[in-house]
């Protein structure tokens, strides 16, 4: 039985995610045309010929798979960040890396607001835009399966 504290932690991450991702739908990522966006299981279902419990399974895969990576993107942007103030030359093959690992599984589950995010982390060299892109990447992970995120958070403490 799911208890009413957990139900509540899971309500207040997905309320949290969800007002965090519109101000930045509609501030940092208005160019992405984005702020109506949100996923539509129906799609994928049709597009990969799937049925929708197996699309959920994926999506479920998906978003533990981000949760899960987020400390891995935080830190080579740290590391990012220090090199640029010691004036080293950036390495970004490793955030590319990273990123080009998840943007393949975001475009078959045809999950278009994290397609874009990965696209940003993959070319995009403006490293505070990075970290808005990563952060909104996040977001859009609880808010596809907040339930989900919320057990990956907690159980990567």
């Amino acid at each position: 039985m799911i208890s009413k504290q957990y139900q509540e932690d899971v309500n207040d991450i997905y309320k949290d995610a969800l007002i965090q991702r519109n101000k930045a739908f509609t501030l940092e990522f208005r160019h992405l045309n984005l702020q109506n966006y949100f996923y539509k299981v129906d799609q994928a279902v049709v597009d990969l010929d799937l049925d929708k419990d197996v699309i959920n399974e994926l999506i479920e895969d998906y978003v533990k798979q981000i949760i899960s990576e987020e400390v891995r993107f935080i830190n080579i942007l740290n590391k990012l960040k220090h090199d640029k103030v010691n004036g080293n030359e950036l390495d970004y093959k490793e955030l590319r890396e990273l990123a080009h690992k998840n943007l393949g599984v975001a475009r078959n589950l045809r999950i278009v607001d994290a397609e874009a995010f990965l696209t940003i982390l993959m070319k995009e060299d403006n490293l505070d835009y990075l970290q808005q892109s990563l952060s909104a990447l996040i977001l859009s992970a609880i808010i596809l399966k907040p339930s989900v995120a919320y057990m990956t958070m907690i159980n990567d403490l």
